[in-house]
């Protein structure tokens, strides 16, 4: 209950919790908190060990995401989170450490602590990627992984593209100036109790449903489209509000928007809409992975393409958004040996790669194939176009009848892959390589390594939440190791259990 519920340890000592007990079972002794702390180190080594035991049994690759936080209490924390493809083709995500982090947090010292979280686990040679946020010092200890360790790094999906559209918001001058009117609107509702109360009536009156206005957080853009929608749905009870004046004092009533913002707000809504949707996609942990981000960033460029419709000042936010979306995924020069490219290629779902031209998806095969060579236990052969395909464990077990298409070489193997339909967006493409990787071997040992790739560095953040909920302000002096084995066994619990 205390690591599901991430409830205090000290709850157990609690009179209202020792009365319930006492009715539940009056002969039952309840455990000191201490005891309770020492019951769930004990469970957090067991779990670490099970933990070990399950990525060497079932993982032949990992990818892991990784992000610095901050305690209540200014302790620094390093969260690291893994994602594999099991041999059953299912997606495991993992918690591996949630470490206190007192040292200077310098590209160098980030590389080490990460060698250090992996080599405790023994997953030092399987690490395919670590995806990141986009600060200097993460960047800084990623390229010293790669110098070193050869580690492939990505950044975050999600914080990229966040940059982009916030670079659109604050570039253009008549949108800053709305958003930041929107805003001191927005937070008049939030800090007076009259003017929400208020709201409240009119929305009653209206027949509206009852709905909060949303104020925008700085360091999550789609709270500003989340804003400026819910202002446009909240238009006619916020306005009555503010023309009443019992309500509205005479100096605050300038907080109405003016007519040609109330316009761009209205464009903005429906630009921005695409855009939330494709941060929300590549956050979902289990639904996308980085095959999925080249496709979805592709489709972005082709929405924010001005129209004839658009106003002087959407077409100035379209042309900034799509500019730095071009700039920072090096649309116009995209390198095909990159992780995204090569995860949109094994997934069937993606693999027509319309974001290509004829060569460069030759060349994205190319390297499909010496990865399969070096995947292969053949791969010291240096005529990869003439390896063999040899049976797999399960070919040996089911028997030849089971195996569809047996190929001679690498690719024979991935030219009959790509020459069949790509399957509907609807079908998870991990279903499909779990029903075709009999048939492509080879090229399925590629994608089991590729899909399990985050597209952003969401899972390590979403820590945070759990983290928040067990240093509480109450909980300020727990132990890290504590704070570690909390969170841990929190997270962890459907996969070992």
């Amino acid at each position: 209950m205390i690591i599901l519920d991430m409830r205090p340890l000290r709850l157990v000592e609690g009179t209202g919790f020792v009365q319930l007990m006492s009715f539940v079972e009056p002969s039952y002794k309840v455990p000191s908190a201490m005891h309770m702390s020492k019951l769930i180190h004990q469970k957090h080594r067991e779990s670490q060990r099970k933990l070990k035991d399950l990525l060497k049994k079932d993982m032949s690759s990992i990818s892991l995401t990784t992000d610095i936080w901050t305690s209540g209490s200014n302790e620094a924390y390093i969260t690291v989170s893994g994602h594999f493809i099991s041999q059953a083709w299912q997606l495991v995500a993992i918690v591996l450490t949630t470490s206190a982090f007192p040292e200077r947090h310098t590209g160098l010292e980030i590389s080490r602590k990460l060698v250090e979280i992996v080599k405790q686990f023994g997953i030092e040679e399987k690490v395919v990627c670590v995806v990141h946020d986009q600060a200097s010092n993460m960047i800084l200890s990623m390229d010293i992984l790669l110098e070193d360790k050869e580690w492939s790094s990505l950044r975050c999906g999600a914080h990229c593209l966040q940059l982009c559209i916030n670079s659109g918001l604050t570039s253009v001058s008549a949108i800053d100036r709305t958003v930041a009117a929107a805003k001191k609107l927005v937070g008049h509702f939030r800090h007076s109790v009259v003017a929400s109360e208020a709201l409240k009536e009119r929305q009653q009156q209206m027949g509206i449903e009852q709905k909060r206005l949303i104020q925008s957080c700085v360091t999550r853009w789609s709270s500003c489209y989340e804003m400026l929608f819910r202002l446009l749905e909240m238009r006619l009870p916020v306005l009555a509000v503010l023309s009443d004046e019992s309500v509205t004092k005479r100096n605050d009533r300038y907080l109405d928007l003016k007519s040609e913002q109330w316009t761009i707000v209205e464009e903005l809504v429906t630009v921005l809409k695409p855009l939330q949707v494709a941060t929300t996609f590549l956050q979902y942990e289990h639904n996308s992975s980085v095959s999925c981000i080249l496709p979805v960033i592709n489709g972005l460029d082709l929405s924010l393409q001005p129209s004839s419709d658009d106003s002087p000042t959407i077409k100035q936010f379209k042309d900034k958004v799509r500019g730095e979306i071009r700039s920072r995924w090096y649309l116009n020069n995209l390198n095909i040996t990159s992780l995204d490219v090569l995860a949109s290629a094994v997934d069937p779902r993606f693999k027509q790669l319309k974001f290509l031209n004829d060569e460069q998806k030759s060349g994205v095969k190319e390297e499909i194939i010496r990865r399969m060579a070096d995947l292969s236990p053949l791969h010291q052969n240096p005529d990869v176009s003439n390896v063999v395909s040899q049976p797999s464990a399960l070919d040996i077990l089911l028997g030849p009848d089971e195996v569809i298409t047996e190929f001679s070489t690498f690719q024979e193997e991935v030219d009959a892959y790509f020459c069949e339909k790509a399957i509907s967006r609807d079908v998870n493409p991990l279903v499909w390589w779990k029903d075709n990787q009999l048939r492509f071997p080879n090229l399925a040992k590629v994608a089991r390594s590729l899909l399990s790739i985050p597209a952003t560095s969401a899972p390590a953040e979403r820590i945070f939440s759990a983290a928040g909920l067990t240093v509480t302000k109450l909980r300020s002096s727990l132990n890290p190791d504590t704070v570690d084995a909390l969170i841990f066994l929190n997270k962890n619990h459907y996969v070992l259990d």
